[in-house]
């Protein structure tokens, strides 16, 4: 069972915990741009956790899958937070 929670400010996610049964929770910062889009995940520490930049009109380039999942945990992302 996994389960994800995410935390806001001003209507913008600024955090995610995801648990998932028999492991510790994982605690990440979410790091917008002026769009909104996420371009960097920081751990409990502060460091850099992954990053992504972003083609013209939002599609992903590159760079690893942030634990958001990208484009796809944006739309999940939005489903918690309108539930």
């Amino acid at each position: 069972v996994t389960i994800t929670k995410c935390y806001t400010f001003g209507g913008q996610p600024v955090a995610m915990r995801k648990v998932v049964a028999g492991q510790p929770a994982a605690l990440y910062y979410l790091h917008a741009d002026h769009l909104g889009s996420t371009v960097l995940v920081t751990d409990r520490s502060g460091n850099a956790f992954e990053t992504q930049q972003y083609h013209a009109y939002g599609r992903p380039r590159g760079g690893g899958a942030l634990p958001t999942d990208s484009v796809l945990a944006a739309l999940q992302i939005r489903a918690i937070l309108l539930a």
